[in-house]
C-alpha cells in the first residue's frame, strides 16, 4: 500500500539538542527512534492514524521534538562547528589545518568535535561534501562558477570513479544514468540550501 515518510533534519551544531550521545555512535546506522527516545518516540507512533493529513503528522513531529529538546535542556549551539559546517558547504577542497584555524580551534580540537557533532572525522566530511558538491553539479541543480568546478575537479577519472563508488557504488556514469528519486530530491534541497551558507 501506499506510505508517507515523515522525517527530521538535524544541523551537527545542535546534534546535542535532540541526541544525548556522541554522533559517531549512529553514523551510517538505522536505529529506532525508541532507542534514543525511549517512551515519547513510542507516543508518535501511537498517536498517529492513517487520517491524519501530512501537516497534523508534522505538527505531531514538531510537538515531539519541542518536547525532547525540553527533555534534554541543552540550547547552545556549538559555533565552531556551525562554522565548519558552512565552510564545507562552501568550500569542500580547503585543507583541514586552514578550516581549523579559521574556526578558531586546533586540528586536534576540530576532530574531536566533528567525531561527536558530525559523527565522523573533519577529512570524511569535506570529502563527504565533495562528492555531493560534484553529484548536485552533475543534476544540474544551481549554478556553480567555473571557480568552484574547477575545485571540485579529482585528480584523475579514477579518483572520481574511486569517489563515486565509496559514496553511491556507482561509476560517475552509472550515476548520471540512473534515476536516483530520494538522493536527487536530497541534492535538489542541498542546492536550494546553499542560499543559507552564502548570506
Amino acid at each position: 500500500g501506499s506510505f508517507v515518510i515523515l522525517g527530521c533534519s538535524i544541523k551537527p551544531s545542535g546534534w546535542r539538542a535532540l541526541i544525548n550521545a556522541p554522533a559517531h555512535e549512529f553514523t551510517e546506522k538505522f536505529i529506532p527512534l525508541s532507542t534514543l527516545w525511549d517512551s515519547r518516540a513510542n507516543n508518535i507512533l501511537s498517536a498517529t492514524s492513517a487520517e491524519q493529513s501530512n501537516e497534523q503528522l508534522l505538527e505531531l513531529l514538531e510537538a515531539a521534538i519541542a518536547v525532547q529538546l525540553k527533555a534534554i535542556n541543552f540550547d547552545q549551539e556549538d559555533m565552531a562547528v556551525a562554522h565548519f559546517e558552512a565552510i564545507a558547504r562552501l568550500d569542500s577542497s580547503i585543507k583541514i589545518v586552514d578550516a581549523a584555524q579559521q574556526v578558531g580551534l586546533s586540528v586536534r580540537q576540530l576532530e574531536r568535535r566533528c567525531h561527536d557533532k558530525f559523527g565522523m572525522s573533519p577529512k570524511a566530511i569535506l570529502r563527504r561534501c565533495r562528492f555531493l558538491d560534484m553529484a548536485t553539479a552533475m543534476r544540474g541543480f544551481g549554478n556553480p562558477s567555473d571557480a568552484h568546478l574547477a575545485r571540485l575537479r579529482y585528480f584523475d577519472q579514477s579518483h572520481l570513479n574511486r569517489e563515486f563508488r565509496r559514496f553511491v557504488n556507482m561509476t560517475p556514469r552509472a550515476f548520471n544514468n540512473t534515476l536516483t528519486p530520494l538522493m536527487t530530491s536530497g541534492l535538489l534541497l542541498r542546492s536550494q540550501g546553499e542560499a543559507l551558507f552564502n548570506r
